[in-house]
């Protein structure tokens, strides 16, 4: 199992996205809920009880590993494709207008003290 978890973590690093299209495999192969890494927790439950937290571990390290690269693959490309700095702006989380059931005014409030925060 933890040879497993070495490979992908080399796996992960050595991921190399072009376009958009890669970038979404990527979290399709290892970030989602039917992803590796979640076939890795499921694996838990049959792992023994004396190596559970040591795997446990490990399984985190894999997956924070796995969503930093996401969130890399995903600046990069928006870099290169924009010629610009990359944003603070969390590319992972839905856009703002999925908000649900906020007024308009709230939202466009939140909106504005998070633009005010970045400058400060």
């Amino acid at each position: 199992m933890v040879q497993k978890v070495e490979s992908l973590k080399e796996e992960i690093k050595n991921f190399v996205a072009e376009s958009q299209e890669e970038i979404e495999a990527f979290r399709l192969k290892f970030i989602s809920k039917k992803g590796v890494i979640s076939d890795l927790f499921g694996s838990l439950k049959e792992a023994p009880i004396d190596e559970k937290k040591k795997l446990g571990l490990l399984f985190n390290e894999v997956k924070l590993l796995a969503k930093e690269k996401f969130k890399s693959l995903a600046i990069s490309l928006n870099q290169n494709d924009k010629g610009q700095e990359p944003s603070d702006m969390d590319l992972t989380l839905p856009p703002i207008e999925s908000l649900g059931s906020l007024h308009p005014l709230t939202i466009i409030k939140v909106r504005i003290v998070e633009i005010f925060e970045r400058l400060g």
